[in-house]
């Protein structure tokens, strides 16, 4: 798998990347960030994480949309395991969020007015959200997500 090189604008390749699978598919932060090459199966679009790998415990296998599928096909294979390694850690994944959230909160405007207080999380809260006034029924949202189940 080959991938490109980072380019000047880029908010570092792994948090940028991350950052776009987040929305892209409404995971959790950690899930993410932990991604594992032998999790992904890129030519099926479908990323499988195990029950120890959710938060509620859950195995859940993720649809990839053809976006979604090209985050990790355009990172560079640096690691055998993880998607995106920590830096000088190859046994451990990206935990550098504070760094690349204040990289991104200097580039995140709307209107030219810089965005305030927001968090990663809250690309989760937006889609569910979003879905909800898409009339998107509860259940699927909380599947989704990978919820524990409440309805």
């Amino acid at each position: 798998m080959v991938g490109r090189e980072p380019e000047p604008g880029d908010i570092g390749y792994s948090f940028g990347s991350i950052v776009k699978l987040l929305m892209l598919t409404g995971q959790r932060r950690t899930e993410v960030a932990a991604m594992r090459w032998s999790e992904l199966n890129l030519e099926a679009g479908t990323w499988e994480l195990s029950s120890d790998r959710t938060k509620n415990e859950e195995p859940t296998l993720i649809p990839l949309s053809t976006l979604a599928v090209s985050v990790p096909q355009s990172v560079p294979k640096t690691n055998d395991t993880f998607v995106f390694p920590a830096r000088g850690n190859e046994r451990s994944h990206f935990s550098g969020y504070a760094k690349g959230k204040k990289a991104l909160d200097g580039k995140v405007n709307i209107d030219g007015v810089a965005l305030e207080n927001w968090t990663l999380h809250d690309l989760r809260r937006t889609l569910a959200t979003n879905l909800g006034r898409r009339q998107v029924l509860p259940h699927v949202i909380e599947h989704i997500l990978n919820y524990k189940a409440a309805s």
